[in-house]
């Protein structure tokens, strides 16, 4: 499976409020639109998914597969300060946060999976040339 597939699959079996408070987190810290703080969490959702999809060069497939595993990745390297973290911020729709911390850990495991295989930097290599020899 290629890495944009093992992605999206992955991303697309997280629990609903998960997605959207990851997809709003990733723009917050990657977008220099400022306008992008006041979305929602279901627009920032479907903004994501929208750049996510995108078609583009493979070059910038790929770099933006490492953006996105750049910020994730931070965001689950400490599961707990993360639940604290939403639960107290007056910017994060408190319905979301049903998100348990076994949740949260369970998804970083399964995120850490990903990143050792279709996500690795050897697998982003062999795809993205791959992508330029078609």
């Amino acid at each position: 499976m290629d890495p944009e597939q093992a992605f999206a699959n992955w991303f697309e079996n997280l629990p609903p409020g998960q997605r959207q408070t990851l997809a709003y987190l990733h723009l917050l810290m990657t977008s220099a639109n400022s306008n992008d703080f006041a979305l929602t969490h279901e627009e920032a959702l479907a903004r994501f998914q929208r750049m996510l999809h995108a078609p583009d060069f493979p070059l910038r497939r790929a770099a933006r597969l490492l953006m996105i595993r750049s910020v994730f990745s931070f965001l689950f390297s400490d599961v707990d300060f993360m639940v604290r973290h939403l639960a107290g911020s007056p910017h994060i729709e408190q319905d979301l946060l049903p998100i348990s911390p076994f949740q949260w850990l369970r998804s970083a495991t399964l995120w850490q999976k990903l990143c050792g295989g279709e996500l690795s930097d050897a697998s982003l290599h062999d795809w993205l040339t791959g992508q330029q020899e078609r």
